[in-house]
């Protein structure tokens, strides 16, 4: 028998970001394509210049450790060489955070896909969301409630980076959420707009305005970043 990959749909990706005020954005962010050896990758990256790791660097060398577990194992030693250009492209996202956020701590979310199969790592409290269709959704954050640090850094807890993986069906939708966004719209609220959603490409900055017309009747505000992964009906 021989197994043939799915063939993988033309992948609907959106992305928007918002400064707090007029102060300076310390949200980054990056889709883009990665080739290693013979498998090519859609990934998909978001870092925040605060309430992470206190050293972009750490954040950065926490999802780095975690892509061996991450990747698909079939990339072997000679793959896994490949993925220097993943960590770089890590530590530039991170060193982007450094210079807009003064060297403030970073948190780091990173989804890659090689469909029908996703990988996700989460560090710090920009969460990744991935839903069932539009049944139902699921939160992948670092910073969950009782979770207990494995040690600290200049008083700060440092928390190992949270991972998960799955198989991608149509209508499946990847969303990753800088804090301003994933701690203002609830998740029923972010998969109800998924629903409702005609324009995936538009979805990130309707997102980011919801959440800033519910942060400001709050009284709080917070850079905004949402970046959109959705896999079409066929």
């Amino acid at each position: 028998m021989i197994f043939r990959r799915p063939t993988p749909p033309a992948l609907i990706t959106g992305v928007a970001t918002r400064a707090k005020w007029n102060q300076p954005n310390e949200d980054v962010h990056r889709i883009g394509t990665l080739t290693l050896g013979r498998h090519s990758f859609l990934y998909a990256m978001v870092s925040d210049g605060a309430g992470g790791l206190p050293n972009p660097r750490l954040a950065s060398g926490a999802v780095y450790e975690a892509l061996p577990e991450l990747l698909p194992e079939r990339l072997g030693r000679s793959g896994w060489g490949r993925c220097e250009r993943l960590r770089w492209l890590c530590r530039d996202l991170c060193e982007r955070v450094m210079r807009c956020s003064g060297g403030g701590g970073a948190t780091f979310s990173l989804v890659v896909v090689e469909y029908p199969r996703y990988w996700a790592v989460v560090v710090g409290d920009s969460p990744v969301y991935v839903t069932n269709g539009y049944l139902g959704i699921r939160r992948i954050c670092w910073a969950e409630r009782g979770t207990v640090p494995r040690s600290t850094f200049l008083g700060f807890p440092v928390f190992d980076a949270r991972s998960a993986s799955g198989r991608l069906r149509p209508k499946d939708t990847l969303l990753l959420c800088s804090d301003g966004v994933g701690n203002i719209l609830t998740q029923e609220m972010l998969l109800e707009r998924i629903r409702s959603a005609s324009d995936f490409t538009q979805l990130p900055e309707r997102l980011i305005e919801e959440a800033r017309q519910e942060a400001l009747a709050s009284g709080g505000m917070d850079d905004m970043t949402a970046a959109v992964l959705h896999i079409p009906e066929s």
